[in-house]
This record gives C-alpha cells, sequence and structure tokens, in this order.
C-alpha cells in the first residue's frame, strides 16, 4: 500500500467533511423548499358556463396543465346551483375521467342555493330543504364516486363565517352542517368533509371566534376548514385579520383532526358587494399582490389551495388571465422572493 503522508490524509478527510456537510446542507435546503413549495398543491374548479360546455379532450387538457403547474387536487365548488339543469352528473364524469388520466385527487362539491346569501338561511324550512337538495345530489354522484382512485372528499359549498348567532339559530346552523357531514361519511367513510369559512374585521371584539369554529367542528363530522385570504373582496386587512384566528385555531386540540387549509383568492372583485353572489364579477388579481399573498400563506405553514386556476390564471377569454399565467409560470409558482414584475 502506498503510503500517505498524514498531513495530506488530514487534508482528504476535512475535505470529505465538508464535501459531506454540504451535500447535506444542500439537501435540507432543497428539503425546505420541497415543503414549501408543495403546501400550494390544490385548486377549487367551478362550474359555471365556460366549464359546463368544456369537452372532455378540454377537460383533459386543462387538468393537465394544472399537474405540471404543481396542482394534485381540485376542488369542485358544486355540481348544481339554484335550478340549473340536472346535467351536473355529465360533468362530473368527464372531470372524473380526465382526474383519472392524470391521477388527480377530487373534492366533490355538492348543492348550493343564492339564498344562502339572504336572511332565509337561517330558516328552519330553508335548511332542511338545502339538506335534502344536498344528500339527493351526493346519493347520485356517490355512484360515478366509489370505485374512483382519485376522490378524496366531499365539499359543502354553503361558506360561513364565526358570527354571534341566537341560541335557536346556531342549533339549527350545527344541526344541518351535522346532518349532511354525517350523510356522507356513511356514503364513504374514507372520505373527508370540508367547509369553507372567512372571516370580516367587523366582528364584536368580545366575540371569540375560535371557539365558534371549534365548537362547531366538534359537533359535525367535518374534517378540513378551507379558509379564505379575503384579499379578492375587498375585505380590511384580509389575510392579517384571519391569521390571528387561524393561529388560535392550530393552538386548540380540534385542529388535530380538523384540517386548516387556506385559500388563495386569485381574484379582484369589481361593481358588486362581496355578499351579492348573484351580482359577482371579478378579474385576475396583478402577480406581485398574488404573490404576495402565496407568501404571507406558506408563511403560516398551511396547506394552500388556489380560487381558482381555471378561471383567472387560465381563461383563454381573459388577456389578464393568459398574462397572470405567464407571469405565475416565469416566477415559478411565486417561489421567488424577489418582486419579479412591475
Amino acid at each position: 500500500m502506498k503510503h500517505v503522508p498524514i498531513s495530506r490524509v488530514a487534508l482528504l478527510l476535512t475535505l470529505l467533511t465538508c464535501t459531506l456537510y454540504g451535500t447535506r446542507q444542500a439537501a435540507s435546503t432543497e428539503k425546505q423548499v420541497n415543503t414549501q413549495a408543495d403546501l400550494l398543491t390544490a385548486s377549487f374548479l367551478v362550474l359555471g358556463e365556460k366549464a359546463q360546455s368544456r369537452s372532455a379532450a378540454e377537460w383533459l387538457q386543462l387538468l393537465s396543465d394544472m399537474r405540471k403547474d404543481g396542482i394534485t387536487e381540485v376542488i369542485i365548488q358544486w355540481l348544481q346551483y339554484d335550478q340549473s339543469p340536472d346535467e351536473y352528473l355529465t360533468y362530473l364524469k368527464k372531470i372524473l375521467a380526465a382526474s383519472r388520466q392524470v391521477e388527480m385527487k377530487v373534492v366533490v362539491g355538492l348543492s348550493m342555493s343564492s339564498d344562502w346569501w339572504t336572511s332565509r338561511r337561517m330558516s328552519e324550512r330553508f335548511l332542511e330543504q338545502e339538506y335534502q337538495k344536498t344528500i339527493g345530489i351526493a346519493d347520485q354522484a356517490h355512484r360515478h364516486l366509489k370505485d374512483h382512485p382519485g376522490f378524496v372528499g366531499w365539499y359543502i359549498p354553503f361558506e360561513l363565517e364565526a358570527q354571534p348567532l341566537d341560541l335557536s339559530k346556531q342549533q339549527r346552523l350545527t344541526l344541518f352542517y351535522r346532518k349532511v357531514s354525517r350523510h356522507l361519511k356513511r356514503l364513504s367513510p374514507q372520505s373527508f368533509v370540508a367547509i369553507s369559512g372567512y372571516k370580516q374585521s367587523s366582528l364584536p371584539e368580545q366575540f371569540n371566534a375560535a371557539q365558534w369554529w371549534q365548537e362547531l367542528l366538534r359537533s359535525t363530522d367535518i374534517q378540513r376548514l378551507y379558509f379564505q385570504d379575503g384579499y379578492g373582496v375587498h375585505r380590511e386587512s384580509p389575510l392579517a385579520t384571519s391569521n390571528q384566528l387561524l393561529a388560535e385555531l392550530e393552538r386548540k386540540e380540534v385542529t388535530k383532526t380538523n384540517h386548516l387549509w387556506v385559500v388563495i383568492e386569485a381574484f379582484q372583485e369589481v361593481g358588486s358587494q362581496p355578499s351579492n353572489e348573484k351580482n359577482f364579477r371579478a378579474v385576475p388579481a396583478s402577480i406581485n399582490r398574488l404573490c404576495k399573498q402565496i407568501r404571507q400563506a406558506r408563511a403560516l405553514g398551511l396547506p394552500i389551495t388556489l380560487y381558482s386556476y381555471d378561471d383567472y390564471l387560465y381563461s383563454q377569454d381573459s388577456s389578464e388571465a393568459i398574462e397572470l399565467l405567464r407571469q405565475w409560470r416565469v416566477s415559478n409558482g411565486c417561489r421567488s422572493t424577489s418582486q419579479l414584475f412591475h
């Protein structure tokens, strides 16, 4: 064996140690970057007129492009809205066929009524009517979902804000979500049930919104809460207003079984009130604002979903959406920490 001076051995060992350390550091950094990047993995899908006219090939193209942009899960916001035609199973079948081909996970929203945004929503008659519609659609949809490998959950489209309610209204509301969520869990025990929430900044100071959410979640079989960041609908200090609530919910024991997600609103509302669903109009957000939202949401360490890739980044009918998608891809999904666009 050739003799190597001790000084050279020491040098080689030092270089090897540094190399291994650097490799570990690089792997650790890469893991951190990937972990952060992987937080944004989902998007809502809205079955509006454009989506309803989409062919099977167009659905496949959309979901393929979403997959390339890092989206691995879609949440169908609703299958039926008000008295829309009972063709929702046709749309669902196309989405399921495309999602199977690209290995996309699917969360299925059910029935939605515009009267939810009026005072009627707290009436016993309205809630019972919507319960019957919701479980009826779920029963039909489940026949197509039960054998689909990508079906992971149900979404109840009736969005909620934590707010002070008298005891009878609170009980009716809780009963509605309990009945719906338990029916869905009976249909598919392995699938989660999700809802969406938001927070206005005008709630009374003494009102404990985190406690409100905790009690609702504990009283139902809801397992996932999509929490809207509020940037798109002119809410004051949107995500900052929600951050405290999200932090409080994370600290509560209930979040061990009820998973929190942040919903990034990739739009800017124009010309209507946030509560007026019928007159809602919006345009794509700017890339700078969208990246700001995503950076703030990633800092929370919670999983993120877009609202919505299809409408505000992918729309071929909107030059703003086309440009936003181009900039989104240039910025690698807003993963750069620098301000890329001016």
